[in-house]
């Protein structure tokens, strides 16, 4: 199980696929459609996720 905050608000999910992007997940497990995808290769930074321990 992974737990964390999206735009405030605590996320619990227990069945999340270990090839499944943060991208993927954004767009399609939250519906967030307005997330894009940038360089595609992990050079410009967009794709950053800030991780740490509650």
């Amino acid at each position: 199980m992974i737990t964390f905050f999206l735009n405030g608000q605590q996320v619990s999910e227990s069945s999340i696929q270990p090839d499944m992007t943060v991208l993927r997940y954004l767009r399609t497990r939250q519906t967030l459609t307005g997330t894009k995808e940038g360089c595609g290769s992990g050079d410009c930074g967009a794709c950053s996720v800030l991780a740490g321990e509650m």
